[in-house]
């Protein structure tokens, strides 16, 4: 067990602090024979609500314990603006590992027929976007924290964290499941009903505070897709491959997936 104290290094009061990192896990057995964890559930290497360990709001030290093996955690502290202070950031380009990327059906890729000689490829989900937040964090290196080791003497003192300040830019990527849907889930498919919404400089978005994935919208523009208070745009030229085409920003192995938001 290990105790930690983050802040901010320009002192920005936290608001609560998310837990995520290799060898980190919510659950986890430990072998006695050889002291490595088995049977494990990791809660993830990037920032996500759905799989990262919170700590109760406000609280910024705290004990944490840790299975032996290697470990890098990474802190990550929030703060009153880190959803609006990011809602602009420019989406990254993702390339995400084709084996990994399509359904299979008896070993082949399963397809349907667009034409007498052309097939289609089915991904294994809808496109999705994960929405951008801004965190300070920590990130500690594998095996800078040794098992049995006791990094302090004395067990009350913590390990002093400091935060830096972290975009995580916002990206496309393929939904895990098929079809499976990023709509608020206590909203049935098919239903009506509003959308969460913040403001910056006059203009309205989706709040990335309520959504961390959103299903790829029909207003905003490729490199900013949830702000909805402007007209929304049509597309121009021949085919698929346009400037709108969202596929632009998610490649599956080498190749771009096209998808196209008819808006």
């Amino acid at each position: 067990m290990r105790i930690f104290a983050i802040t901010a290094n320009d002192h920005t009061p936290i608001t609560k602090v998310g837990l995520r990192g290799e060898g980190v896990y919510t659950s986890a057995s430990v072998d006695l024979g050889s002291g490595m964890a088995v049977g494990t559930s990791e809660i993830g290497l990037e920032v996500d609500p759905e799989t990262n360990l919170f700590f109760p709001n406000g609280k910024t030290d705290f004990y944490v314990t840790l299975v032996p093996g290697t470990v890098a955690p990474a802190f990550d502290a929030y703060y009153a603006g880190s959803y609006t202070s990011v809602i602009e950031t420019e989406p990254e380009t993702r390339t995400y590992e084709e084996a990994k990327s399509f359904v299979y059906y008896k070993g082949s890729k399963a397809a349907f027929s667009v034409s007498d000689n052309q097939k289609v490829a089915i991904t294994n989900g809808n496109m999705q976007y994960v929405m951008p937040v801004g965190t300070y964090t920590s990130r500690m290196k594998p095996r800078q924290l040794k098992a049995n080791n006791l990094v302090r003497k004395a067990m009350a003192e913590p390990i002093q964290l400091s935060g830096k300040p972290t975009i995580h830019a916002g990206y496309y990527r393929l939904a895990p499941e098929q079809w499976k849907m990023a709509i608020p889930k206590q909203v049935n498919a098919g239903t009506n009903y509003d959308y969460a919404t913040i403001m910056k400089n006059g203009k309205t978005y989706i709040s990335p505070e309520a959504y961390r994935y959103f299903d790829t919208p029909s207003w905003g523009k490729m490199k900013n897709p949830t702000m909805i208070s402007q007209p929304q745009f049509t597309y121009s030229g021949k085919g698929t491959d346009t400037d709108n085409d969202f596929g632009n920003m998610l490649y599956v192995g080498s190749q771009k997936d096209t998808c196209i938001d008819n808006g």
